[in-house]
């Protein structure tokens, strides 16, 4: 079949050569038009310059706060997941300014507009979230937990392509990791100028990860295609000192196998140094109970014994014993208050870097196993083989660790990590006395949020 547009060139002449031509033209400039409104501008289209990349990278950090890419789930390209569990926290995050009195509390009729308005997607089935949000039927209602502050995304890659007459936009964006936790203001703002300069020395990249979409012309708004987890990167990025080796395993089993063993030193995550005071002492005294051998939860643990084990574990102790979190007793010794964990976290190593100063720095991916899982085996058995993609709504953050290796022929691999900081990409959360008080609680950010939510949930 002839292309209409040659027969119209063959007959018409030269003039209507030249009104075909800029009727095209301005076709094209109209479509440009459309598709721009909530996209970052560039000139990356077939046959024009190059993008301006430093504009980008500005343009797609805000992007990535405003649609909070953090919590769009992972699914190849027509294959959207249909479970309303796996938007939930999308959902809310995206819309976190904007709740009123309503804080805490999403409609159905809510969650299913958000995700048909955003995803290609089907018939939506309903259902309540572990530890995340209790559904009736109508509402869905938040179960008392913190969401990641907001993330911090640096572009590399970017092009856009007109398919089936719609440009579609691919970018790879590069997810990193606070210096400091939690963010300040000031703190994004710096991140940002360094991302737009394409500097992030001073950055630790978790993950890499890319992102297909389109604009809805009617709203503007993107329509995700897809979202996928590029290829794995090399654990370790040479730095002039020698890596952590354990024979016949990789760097991942190894440290999978250390937090696995340890995981009362990871349950919960907390940021560590922190400028909040009395919430890194409660913090400490949570693992310094946790952690003590013959801890006495009825007569309580010495002083001395605290110190031990905290000196052991991060160089430091505690500059109060008496917290939210422990009280004092008649003996002299300090004794855990009523509180309890639930479930246990699995670490992940996706980057490892070893420092000048004989220290090692890591970059996990934090799985959040629910408690009565009958599956941990293989779980465990998945995740310390690389083998995460099966369980990614257990994926809960990432987190940078230093530490240093203390060599302890007591310990089954050999050593134990003293930690010099950590860096987690939200508060977790633990359960609190009921008789507690809400004004005896350190407001660490979680409890901070948690507040908020049962004051309007």
């Amino acid at each position: 079949m002839k292309n209409p547009f040659t027969n119209i060139l063959n007959t018409r002449g030269k003039r209507n050569s030249a009104v075909v031509a800029l009727t095209v033209v301005l076709a094209v400039a109209i479509l440009g038009t459309l598709v721009s409104r909530n996209v970052p501008k560039t000139s990356d289209e077939p046959g024009n310059t190059p993008p301006d990349m430093a504009a980008l990278r500005g343009e797609y950090f805000d992007f990535a706060i405003k649609h909070r890419l953090d919590y769009i789930p992972f699914f190849e390209e027509g294959k959207a997941p249909t479970d309303s569990t796996e938007y939930l926290f999308w959902a809310f995050a995206v819309n976190l300014d904007n709740w009123g009195e309503d804080k805490g509390t999403m409609t159905r009729v809510y969650v299913d507009t958000a995700i048909h308005d955003h995803f290609e997607v089907g018939e939506i089935a309903h259902a309540s979230m572990w530890k995340g949000w209790d559904y009736d039927g109508e509402k869905y209602v938040a179960v008392p937990g913190s969401i990641s502050d907001k993330p911090v995304y640096a572009l590399r890659e970017y092009s856009a392509d007109v398919i089936d007459k719609r440009t579609v936009y691919t970018i790879t964006l590069a997810q990193c990791a606070y210096t400091t936790y939690p963010p300040s203001v000031e703190d994004m703002a710096n991140y940002r100028t360094a991302i737009v300069s394409g500097d992030l020395s001073k950055l630790s990249v978790t993950r890499t990860e890319t992102f297909r979409f389109y604009l809805n012309e009617e709203t503007g708004e993107p329509v995700f295609l897809s979202h996928t987890l590029s290829p794995a990167q090399a654990f370790f990025e040479n730095t002039g000192s020698s890596q952590p080796l354990t024979e016949g395993i990789s760097s991942r089993e190894k440290y999978y196998d250390y937090f696995a063993g340890h995981s009362r030193q990871v349950n919960p995550l907390f940021a560590i140094p922190n400028e909040e005071e009395n919430a890194l002492n409660a913090n400490l005294m949570i693992f310094a109970f946790r952690n003590l051998e013959a801890a006495d939860f009825q007569k309580g643990s010495t002083r001395e014994e605290i110190d031990d084990i905290l000196n052991k574990y991060f160089g430091r102790t505690v500059g109060e014993y008496i917290t939210p979190y422990s009280e004092g007793l008649e003996n002299g010794n300090v004794a855990p208050t009523a509180w309890s964990f639930h479930g246990c976290n699995r670490l992940v190593l996706t980057r490892l870097s070893a420092e000048d100063n004989g220290s090692f720095t890591g970059v996990f991916d934090v799985y959040e196993i629910p408690e009565g899982e009958e599956n941990l085996a293989a779980i465990d058995k998945a995740l310390r083989e690389g083998d995460t993609g099966r369980y990614q709504s257990y994926f809960s953050q990432s987190a940078t660790i230093n530490w240093y290796e203390i060599e302890d022929e007591s310990e089954p691999q050999g050593f134990y990590m003293r930690y010099n900081y950590i860096i987690p990409g939200k508060a977790q959360d633990w359960g609190i006395s009921k008789g507690m008080s809400e004004g005896q609680v350190p407001l660490t950010p979680f409890l901070r949020l948690m507040r908020f939510v049962l004051t309007f949930g």
